[in-house]
């Protein structure tokens, strides 16, 4: 997540965005608060910020390699930040792209974490439906059409409620357009197929049965790929997996990691 999208933090972020801006960081910064209050998403937000290799008018671009290492939680600066909270190894938990990148962290750098659970991610970018017509779309009708054609295929009417239907589609309307089409390039270009059999951490996958963007052929290829993996199969769910079957998706987390974690990890 970029400063520009933190939301209920605007006169932190503002001054924040202002230190990246002018190159004039302090050289220290102390992230205190209540737990729940958004510090180690506002402290990964300003790691974006200062290290991104392409800023543009909104601060951090959210697409360049610094910032997807950030995102993912690869960054040498992130796990240093993850290493000082005094969390040497933690869970993690991504959903589309997030979890893409957290297969590569657990690839990579299975030393910093106890599990990682993906949920409706592709190892394999060129496997994802729909989103090569993305820039077009977006170049000729804009984020709002773009948004009101997403929501209907990430998420069911049924399955939740119309105030949170307004929010996705208005939290999509309001994404940088830039953003969007810079990650859906670097995710069309990912593929993880080689790094798959490397992963030894607990794993969990979650799998939408009805996502019109990955199909659920792919995550039942990653799971055969990954040793040890667990594959969970909403059959119901559109791509919003987490937010159509939040309660669903907790419980089946809570479940793994009794079973899978050592106690006390």
């Amino acid at each position: 997540m970029r400063l520009a999208e933190v939301v209920g933090h605007g006169a932190l972020t503002s001054r924040l965005r202002r230190a990246a801006a002018t190159d004039r960081p302090a050289a220290a910064y102390v992230f205190a608060g209540l737990p729940g209050v958004g510090k180690r998403t506002v402290a990964d937000a300003f790691a974006m910020e200062l290290l991104c290799a392409t800023p543009g008018p909104e601060g951090a671009c959210g697409a360049c390699a610094q910032c997807v290492r950030v995102a993912a939680g690869t960054h040498p600066d992130v796990l240093a930040v993850a290493r000082a909270a005094g969390r040497e190894r933690f869970h993690f938990v991504g959903e589309s792209l997030g979890g893409t990148v957290g297969l590569l962290l657990a690839s990579r750098r299975p030393d910093a974490l106890l599990s990682v659970t993906a949920s409706n991610a592709s190892h394999r970018g060129g496997s994802i439906q729909r989103a090569p017509e993305w820039r077009e779309f977006i170049r000729t009708r804009g984020m709002a059409a773009w948004a009101e054609m997403m929501t209907p295929l990430r998420l069911d009417r049924e399955r939740v409620s119309a105030a949170k239907w307004r929010w996705f589609e208005r939290t999509q309307t309001e994404a940088s357009s830039e953003s969007v089409l810079a990650l859906a390039d670097v995710l069309m270009g990912t593929d993880l197929t080689p790094e798959l059999g490397r992963i030894r951490v607990p794993t969990l996958l979650l799998a939408p049965g009805q996502s019109p963007f990955v199909p659920l052929t792919v995550m039942e290829e990653m799971h055969a790929a990954i040793p040890g993996s667990e594959l969970k199969v909403f059959a119901d769910a559109r791509h919003g997996l987490p937010c159509s079957h939040g309660a669903a998706c907790g419980r089946t987390l809570r479940d793994f990691h009794d079973r899978r974690i050592p106690s006390g990890a």
